[in-house]
């Protein structure tokens, strides 16, 4: 389950120019998706020129990720503890790793009222609604990134959509499946 803190969106979609990320550099096969949403930034910014990104992941893939795609507005951050100070920190969140069957993360963005987007992989379909979701090409991403950055009222409504589709991850409604489950099978 997911706490859902009581947030606000108040983005100001002049202003938005930071994307977050975090994957696992461990395995290459999941680090390697984060080669189309960088393609997809270096695009972006010849019409959003503040644009950056920020990774957040450790493992043994890290360093060979930074020495190649050494750009002033690609930080590195490496494994961190504190992952939602982040999250706070950034505009928009982008998981476009290829081999994550429930990524956790996609449900903290999306309960701090960040612009969440993520590849068609494992339960995300379940995770967000259709329209948060891409295929995992630097050019779906990027369209969807370009539509996000240059509409407010757009964000708005993903960002909305998007918390209203984890509803469903809360603690309160997964203690009450849980409990419904078990109330089932001690009744029969």
């Amino acid at each position: 389950g997911i706490d859902l803190p009581n947030k606000t969106f108040s983005k100001n979609i002049h202003a938005v120019s930071k994307i977050l990320t975090i994957t696992n550099f461990t395995h290459y096969d999941k680090a390697r998706g984060l080669v189309p949403l960088i393609e997809a930034i270096e695009k972006l910014r010849t019409t959003h020129p503040k644009l950056s990104l920020t990774v957040v992941g450790g493992g043994k893939h890290l360093d060979t990720f930074r020495s190649q795609y050494k750009k002033d507005y690609i930080k590195f951050v490496g494994f961190q503890k504190n992952v939602l100070s982040y999250i706070d920190d950034n505009d928009i969140f982008v998981h476009s790793t290829f081999l994550d069957n429930f990524p956790y993360t996609i449900l903290e963005a999306s309960a701090n009222k960040i612009a969440t987007i993520a590849v068609n992989v494992g339960a995300i379909p379940e995770m967000l609604p259709s329209t948060s979701i891409v295929s995992p090409t630097s050019r779906s991403i990027e369209n969807l990134l370009h539509q996000l950055l240059s509409s407010t009222p757009l964000m708005s409504q993903v960002t909305a959509d998007n918390y209203e589709c984890i509803q469903k991850f809360s603690w309160l409604n997964v203690v009450r499946k849980f409990t419904n489950v078990y109330n089932d099978s001690y009744d029969n």
